[in-house]
């Protein structure tokens, strides 16, 4: 914030990326801590900046900005995601089937990658699962045990706790291959600013379902990487099952890395990003 603040005394052109910060679920989270730190000079750093750069379109248009900041412009860009090289896939795959889908190895493995908590709506998972038969998921993530005990009760109560197994913390060396072995993965958050999940899957050619509340449900829909279903169990249940037919992952797969390889790269994200700044460069600066 200083830095910022330095840079619009001396007239340089500041960009903030908020990483969903400005949005309307993150402020409501610890209000009067976040009031405080716009009243000692975020908000005069923000009002003050040339632009904003929201990683999806909902936060770019739902980004919150202080009163007087009319002249901020908005760009969209998104995250960059490092994929693994196209001739890896097939051994990730192959060693994470071996390493984490040994058993049922003809049913349909879904995998949930994330945090357990809440706002991930893991509930609404399992009891998508009920609707989608022959359907496997392992959930992978940290959480507290009382909630993840929690987690396991419900999966009782719908009737798929034989189906649903909590692999817990996953080490991030391990992710490529369980993105990859994967016959699908889901994400029905309450809210997700970008979902790097998603494009981490999509990079390994693997399909996904997912709510139509969240950020990249557009992306998916224009791109065909994913099954994209309301919160409805049902209709989710069946995204997952759609999503991990073997018949159809072939087409979603390489619709997903291409939709990576093409507007996600290091390469092409950095080309958004030049044209963002050529955009709000000084006239005297630009070459």
């Amino acid at each position: 914030m200083h830095g910022a603040l330095a840079a619009i005394e001396a007239g340089v052109p500041t960009v903030w990326q908020p990483h969903g910060m400005l949005l309307p679920d993150a402020r409501s989270k610890s209000s009067l801590k976040k009031s405080l730190f716009m009243k000692l000079g975020l908000a005069r750093a923000l009002r003050g900046a040339a632009a904003i750069v929201g990683a999806t379109e909902h936060e770019t248009a739902e980004s919150q900005l202080p009163v007087g900041s009319s002249d901020v412009k908005r760009f969209t860009v998104p995250l960059p995601v490092r994929s693994p090289e196209r001739h890896t896939l097939d051994a990730l795959r192959a060693a994470g089937r071996a390493r984490y889908f040994q058993s049922h190895p003809d049913a349909r493995q879904v995998v949930f990658v994330g945090r357990l908590h809440p706002v991930k709506r893991v509930e609404l998972t399992l009891d998508a699962l009920a609707q989608a038969p022959n359907t496997y998921l392992t959930i992978f993530g940290p959480g507290d045990d009382q909630y993840v005990a929690t987690l396991r009760e419900h999966a009782t109560r719908a009737h798929v706790a034989d189906r649903a197994s909590f692999a817990g913390w996953l080490a991030p060396a391990d992710r490529w291959e369980v993105l990859a072995a994967a016959d699908a993965l889901v994400i029905n958050s309450v809210h997700e600013n970008f979902g790097y999940v998603v494009a981490e899957a999509a990079a390994c050619k693997t399909p996904v379902a997912m709510t139509d509340n969240l950020s990249l449900a557009d992306e998916a829909r224009k791109h065909g990487f994913a099954k994209v279903a309301s919160a409805d169990p049902h209709d989710l249940g069946c995204a997952m099952f759609a999503a991990a037919d073997p018949a159809a992952r072939a087409a979603l797969g390489d619709a997903g890395r291409r939709w990576v390889e093409s507007e996600l790269s290091l390469t092409a994200v950095g080309l958004q990003l030049a044209a963002v700044y050529r955009a709000i460069a000084p006239q005297s600066a630009r070459v």
